[in-house]
């Protein structure tokens, strides 16, 4: 299940621990924001979208949030928020939305097709 493999996942584990874990007590007293944190979990394909079905993509979101959610609320929070609108991108029937977001993202594709079989 791709839960169990996010769950184990060695390239997940290694951001955690190298850009989260140091900043955990940081983020929660001084409000700092783990940018850096999110965007490794981009260069390392945690929100890639294409050729997943909604299902997995579904599954493996959850499954980094909860790991997240282990380490720091704040920054599992923070992510679920960037997912929710990832999301709503992805699946939103306003083209212009889609249009102007999903083909400026590098490693995000819009699922709209394959949900609503749009063309």
């Amino acid at each position: 299940m791709i839960s169990e493999e996010i769950m184990k996942n060695d390239t997940l584990e290694a951001i955690i621990q190298e850009y989260l874990k140091p900043y955990v007590r940081k983020i929660d007293s001084e409000a700092y924001y783990a940018k850096k944190y999110l965007l490794e979990l981009g260069k390392a394909g945690f929100y890639h979208s294409e050729q997943l079905s909604i299902n997995e993509v579904l599954l493996r979101e959850i499954a980094v949030v909860e790991k997240t959610a282990k380490y720091c609320m704040t920054t599992a929070f923070n992510l679920w928020c960037q997912l929710a609108s990832m999301t709503y991108l992805r699946y939103s029937i306003i083209l212009i939305l889609r249009k102007k977001f999903c083909q400026s993202w590098r490693k995000v594709s819009c699922l709209a097709e394959q949900a609503y079989q749009i063309q």
